[in-house]
C-alpha cells in the first residue's frame, strides 16, 4: 500500500508541470470548446485552541492544528489533491503528516473512483452536521477510520443519495503504510431525501488476516433535522468484537454501543448556542463501564473563514475504584478560533 501510494504521488506530481489545456467535445451539430482550469488551488486551515484545566493551561493540546495543501485538476477525468496537516503527535512532539494524498478519477457525473488517502465520508459527514470541529471533533470518531488509505468508488445522486464502497488497511493517515495485514471494507450511505431530513448509515467489517487479529463489526446510524435557526441531531454507535480464543476457554464477542446527540440553536447570523452529549458503553455485557462527554457554548462568526468559540467541556465515567467510588469528573475551558484563507 506504501509503495502504491508513492507511486501514485509521483505520477501526480510529474503531471502537474502541464499548463491549462482545452478539452473538445464534439455535438452533432458543433464542436464546443470548454476551459478546464488546472491551476493549482492552494487551501488551508488554522484551528487554535487554548484550553484551561486543573494540570495545565496553554496552546498544549492535540487540536492546535495547521492545514495547508493544493488540490489540482489534471485533465477532465482526473484529479488529485496532497494536504499537510502540522500539530503534535502521540509523543507530544510538533510533526507533519500528509492529511490527504490522492488521486482521482471521475469517470461520469455520478461515479468515481479515489485511491490514496482520502476522508471517510461518514466522518465528514458527522462533523460537517456537529459544525465545530475546530474545537472538538465529532465524538463518535473511535467508530470508524477517520482518514483510511486505499480506494473508495463513490456513486452521488445528489441529495437524494450518496453511496460509497471503501476497501482500505485501517491503519490511518499517520501510519504511512499498513500497520499489520488486516484489510477494512466498508459502506456508507448519505441521503436528504426530503428538505431539512438527514440519515446516514456506516457499516464495517475488518477482515481477520493477521495472526492476532480479532473480527470486527461496527455501524453507525445517524438521524438529523435542520430548521433555519436550528439542528438537532442523533447518532447511534456499535462495534462487535470476537475476542482471541484464550485455551481452555470458549472465545467471547464483545459489544460496545454509543448514543451522541448533537444540537446547535443560531439565533442570529453570527451567533450560535451548540452542545453535544456522548454516552459510550465499552462493553454492554460489563457493570459500570461507561464514559459520558458533553460540550457547550458559544460560538461567534466574524465571517466564513473566521470562527470564534468559547466552551465548555466535561467528562466523567461511572466506574468505581478499588474504594468503591466513582472519579470526580475532568473538566477543559477551550477558547478557539478557525481561520481559513
Amino acid at each position: 500500500m506504501k509503495t502504491l501510494i508513492v507511486l501514485l504521488l509521483l505520477f501526480t506530481t510529474a503531471i502537474f508541470a502541464q499548463n491549462k489545456t482545452e478539452m473538445m467535445e464534439t455535438t452533432e451539430n458543433e464542436t464546443v470548446s470548454k476551459n478546464l482550469n488546472t491551476d493549482f488551488r492552494f487551501h488551508s486551515q488554522i484551528f487554535f485552541n487554548y484550553s484551561y484545566t486543573k494540570e495545565e493551561q496553554g496552546f498544549n493540546l492535540h487540536n492546535n492544528r495547521f492545514y495547508f495543501g493544493f488540490k489540482k485538476n489534471i485533465n477532465k477525468i482526473f484529479s488529485a489533491r496532497f494536504t499537510l496537516d502540522v500539530g503534535k503527535n502521540a509523543m507530544e512532539r510538533y510533526g507533519a503528516f500528509m492529511k490527504y494524498g490522492y488521486l482521482k478519477a471521475q469517470f461520469t457525473k455520478e461515479l468515481s473512483l479515489t485511491m490514496g488517502i482520502f476522508l471517510n465520508p461518514i466522518h465528514g459527514f458527522s462533523n460537517k452536521f456537529w459544525g465545530h470541529r475546530y474545537i472538538t471533533s465529532a465524538y463518535g470518531g473511535s467508530y470508524w477510520n477517520a482518514v483510511p488509505q486505499g480506494v473508495i468508488l463513490d456513486y452521488n445522486m445528489g441529495k437524494l443519495l450518496k453511496a460509497s464502497l471503501l476497501f482500505t488497511n485501517g491503519s490511518g493517515y499517520k501510519f504511512v503504510g499498513d500497520n499489520d495485514k488486516d484489510k477494512d471494507i466498508a459502506i456508507v450511505l448519505i441521503s436528504n431525501p426530503i428538505e431539512g431530513l438527514d440519515i446516514a448509515l456506516h457499516v464495517k467489517y475488518i477482515i481477520p488476516i493477521h495472526d492476532d487479529s480479532e473480527a470486527t463489526t461496527q455501524g453507525t446510524a445517524f438521524l438529523g433535522y435542520s430548521m433555519k435557526f436550528f439542528k438537532l441531531g442523533y447518532q447511534f454507535l456499535f462495534k462487535s468484537t470476537k475476542a482471541n480464543k484464550v485455551i481452555g476457554e470458549d472465545s467471547k464477542t464483545i459489544t460496545s454501543m454509543g448514543h451522541v446527540i448533537y444540537a446547535r440553536i443560531m439565533p442570529l447570523k453570527e451567533y450560535e448556542v451548540f452542545g453535544s452529549f456522548l454516552m459510550n458503553d465499552p462493553d454492554t455485557d460489563a457493570d459500570k463501564d461507561k464514559d459520558f462527554k458533553a460540550i457547550g457554548g458559544l460560538e461567534y462568526k466574524y465571517s466564513k473563514g473566521l470562527k470564534f468559540a468559547g466552551s465548555y467541556e466535561t467528562k466523567w465515567s461511572d466506574k468505581e475504584n478499588a474504594e468503591g467510588k466513582t472519579e470526580d469528573p475532568e473538566f477543559t475551558i477551550w477558547l478557539s478560533s478557525y481561520v481559513n484563507f
